[in-house]
Order: structure tokens, then C-alpha cells, then sequence
């Protein structure tokens, strides 16, 4: 399927400006590749994935990237139904919803991003007050993104008390199959900044304070906007047990169609991926090159249901960095690099590059750097004292041996 072809009579002020962006800039030439090659054998259930690509454009972008995903990792996906949207039939049995946590409608639309809004991802959130209106914001959206999927799944009553029947009514879902939402993050300007902090917090509890640089378990949160509370540590909660996990990604923009044909090609553009490793440096600057690559998978977290009813087996995600909790507490599983942020440009001097990686590098890791820097800094000293030491005592053996002579 040609996702870029404009039906005859299209009214062009339909079209979302992020498919005009891949459609018709040259600096996303490579881009629109990428996103194109996802389109191969994409099964359009609804029959409706091009049109919504093209005017929504989000929720069939996530779906085409899950797509190329799930082919990645090898899985089969049956094409017998047009829901769940995923149906896996292998390596395991399993069906995936896919869903996408969009700005409200009073929010600051993406249109409105700022180059300060772009040069944010180059450095780490640093205060509550910044941490808590983007995350808290990524909180309250994804939670009502998750809620809706999950009745998708369980079946609900609407307001006007008419049943609605559920996936696991249709007789070729099973009861006994994981159940995974997977959720993609839209939800506001900075939601590329958002890394892991918005599943922790809202799935388990576990909320981040950027000046203690700590987690705190908490249950609820400010609503955003309002003086009611919302609600967090869902996967705690036993009304969340039919969702075996969650498959979440808060990266998937042009930059990462950029990064990924940039992975594969040399140009003028900059990638910048903040990654953070379980290892000191916990962060680490990777700039994306042939050499150097961002792979397709890269950004793509399981976040573990530990009560769900049907529980999903930890290697049939082995491709992917996972989460989940036990009674030693909430951990990584496997050590795979994580995508913070991304920095995308092309309008970055190749020469300040490199000064542009040292100083993130230290915005991120600033106890790292101070410890190094003081290391370095009493190996100097050590030195040189040594060498004082050493010149001293050469000094001592010519003094006497010039006596010997003067004698």
C-alpha cells in the first residue's frame, strides 16, 4: 500500500503536517523511505489506515512501526479478524491493542514547538515543578488511554446503561492468551522527554524526584488542572488484571525515521540519542552513524503485569528492554541501553558537534564527572608531589656528591 498517494479530490487542508513534512520536504526524503518500507504487507483491517495516516496520521504511524516491530522480532500475525489489531499466533498466543495518548484539546498543539522545546532534549529534567507538569501530564492521558483498551477488552456499560460487549466475548479470542496494550505517547509538546517515568509512576507507583534523584512510592497524583486525585500504581490494583503488559514507546517521531535512515546512509543530518546503561556513566551520548547505529527496536519497553491473570513469559520479548516487579522490588530486565531523549537536527555544524556531546554528557552525569574530575585532579597532585619529591632527592645526590669532589 501506498501510504503517501493523495486520492483525486483530497481536500488538502485535511492532511496532517507531519505527513506533509514526510510528503513533501526534502530533508525527510530518507525519512519517508523508512516509513514507506513499515507499509509492506501491512494489513489494513479497517480498511481505513491510509486516510487516518494521512489526516490523524499518529495512531496508523504507531501501527505500522508495531507492524515493522513484530515482523523484527519474528512474531506471526494471524489476518483472520479485524480485532484485537495484533492477533499473534506465534511464538506464543497473544493478542495486542494498539493506542495512542494524544495532546487534549485545550493543550499546546506540536504545530506550536519551539526550537527551545528541541534543545530540551539535550539536557535532563532537573526540577519537580518541570518534572511534574510533563510527567504528571503523560500520567493522567496514558491513564485514561489504558482504561479505554481495557474495557475494549472486558466489555463496559455505556451512560445510557447499553451493554457493550467486549474482544473476549468474540469467539476466536481466548480467556487463557496475554492481553497487551501497546501504548504510544503523543501526549504534549515534551513527550519525548518523558523516558520511563510516566510507566513507573503510573503502573507501579514508583514516582521520581529529579532533585533527590530518587524514586518514592506514591498512590496518587494531582490531576492535572484540577483538585482531584488520580490514581497510580494501576498494575498494583487487582480491576488491571486482565492487562498482561504494557508495550510502550514515547520515541516514535520523524527523528526516528530520520535516525533509522541515517543508521543505514550518510548525510548531514545529527542524531543525538541520550541513552542511560544500568553501568556508570548511567548516561551516555550516542550519536547515531552507519558505524554507530539506532536500530528499529531501540525505544520499545514491556512493562509487566506482576498480577495479571495471564501473564506474559519474559523471553518472548527478549528483543526488547523489560520491566516488571517482585518481591526484590522494580527492576530492568536485561541490561539494553535506553532511549532518554533524542536531538535531531540538520542545521548543527559538524565542528561544534563534539562540544555539544560534552556538554550534555556532563548535564547528565554531573556527580560522575565531578568524582573523575577529582580523581584526575589528586593524580595531578600525586604527581607532582612525586616529581618534587624526586627532583629533592636528585637534588641531595648531586649536593653530595659534589662535596666528595670539593673535599
Amino acid at each position: 500500500m501506498d501510504f503517501f498517494e493523495i486520492d483525486e479530490g483530497k481536500d488538502l487542508n485535511l492532511l496532517h503536517f507531519k505527513f506533509n513534512d514526510l510528503n513533501n520536504q526534502f530533508d525527510y526524503a530518507g525519512a519517508k523511505e523508512v516509513v514507506s518500507s513499515w507499509g509492506n504487507n501491512f494489513y489494513d483491517r479497517d480498511k481505513k489506515a491510509k486516510k487516518e495516516f494521512q489526516t490523524t496520521f499518529h495512531s496508523t504511524f504507531w501501527e505500522l512501526y508495531l507492524h515493522a516491530a513484530l515482523q523484527e522480532m519474528n512474531f506471526k500475525v494471524s489476518e483472520k479478524h479485524n480485532r484485537p489489531d495484533f492477533i499473534v499466533e506465534a511464538p506464543t498466543s497473544m493478542y495486542i491493542e494498539a493506542v495512542v495518548s494524544e495532546i487534549k484539546k485545550d493543550g499546546i498543539p506540536e504545530k506550536l514547538r519551539s526550537i527551545e522545546d528541541i534543545e530540551a532534549n539535550l539536557r535532563p529534567i532537573q526540577t519537580r515543578r518541570e518534572f511534574s507538569d510533563i510527567i504528571d501530564e503523560a500520567i493522567s492521558r496514558h491513564s485514561n488511554s489504558i482504561k479505554s483498551k481495557l474495557e475494549k477488552y472486558t466489555g463496559y456499560t455505556r451512560k445510557d446503561k447499553v451493554p457493550v460487549k467486549g474482544y473476549i466475548d468474540c469467539d476466536w479470542v481466548s480467556p487463557k492468551a496475554p492481553y497487551i496494550i501497546a501504548l504510544s505517547s503523543h501526549d504534549q509538546i515534551a513527550y519525548g522527554r518523558e523516558f520511563i517515568y510516566s510507566m513507573f509512576a503510573l503502573l507501579y507507583g514508583h514516582y521520581y524526584d529529579p532533585e533527590k534523584k530518587a524514586y518514592a512510592n506514591r498512590k496518587t497524583i494531582k490531576k492535572p488542572g484540577t483538585d482531584s486525585e488520580l490514581n497510580i500504581g494501576i498494575f498494583l490494583n487487582p480491576s488491571f488484571k486482565e492487562v498482561s503488559a504494557i508495550l510502550f514507546c514515547n520515541t516514535l517521531t520523524l527523528g526516528k525515521l530520520s535516525s533509522l535512515h541515517k543508521s543505514e546512509n550518510m548525510n548531514f543530518d545529527t542524531v543525538l540519542n541520550i541513552r542511560y546503561t544500568q553501568d556508570e556513566p548511567h548516561f551516555r551520548v550516542h550519536e547515531v552513524t552507519p558505524e554507530n547505529p539506532e536500530k528499529l527496536l531501540d525505544g520499545l519497553y514491556i512493562f509487566h503485569n506482576p498480577f495479571a491473570t495471564n501473564k506474559l513469559e519474559l523471553g518472548t520479548f527478549d528483543k526488547l528492554a523489560q520491566f516488571s516487579m517482585d518481591e526484590a522490588g522494580l527492576h530492568q530486565i536485561g541490561n539494553y541501553p535506553l532511549i532518554v531523549s533524542r536531538f535531531h537536527t540538520n542545521m548543527l555544524p559538524g565542528s561544534i558537534v563534539p562540544s555539544v556531546k560534552a556538554d550534555v554528557f556532563l548535564s547528565y552525569n554531573p556527580e560522575y564527572c565531578a568524582r573523575e574530575l577529582k580523581k584526575e585532579s589528586d593524580l595531578l597532585k600525586s604527581t607532582k608531589k612525586e616529581s618534587i619529591k624526586q627532583k629533592k632527592t636528585r637534588t641531595n645526590k648531586i649536593a653530595k656528591a659534589s662535596r666528595k669532589k670539593n673535599r
